[in-house]
């Protein structure tokens, strides 16, 4: 995706779906151990903040554990 027009395409074909196939589609990516994974487990708590505060300092401690090697 690299036009408006692309991501209003993008848009628009998303929102055809159904909410139901789209949660599916988002779960079956939370148990990548990559950053992909982290994006879905801090998006799937986005509405707590406490939750998404704690996902967000444990991504953030990991990438400074990272750091070290």
């Amino acid at each position: 995706m690299q036009t408006i027009q692309e991501l209003d395409d993008a848009t628009a074909r998303l929102s055809r779906r159904s909410p139901h196939y789209l949660a599916t589609f988002i779960l079956s990516l939370v148990h990548d151990d990559g950053p992909i994974g982290e994006h879905v487990r801090t998006f799937i708590v986005g509405d707590d903040l406490a939750e998404t505060v704690a996902s967000l300092k444990a991504r953030i401690t990991a990438l400074r554990d990272q750091e070290h090697y």
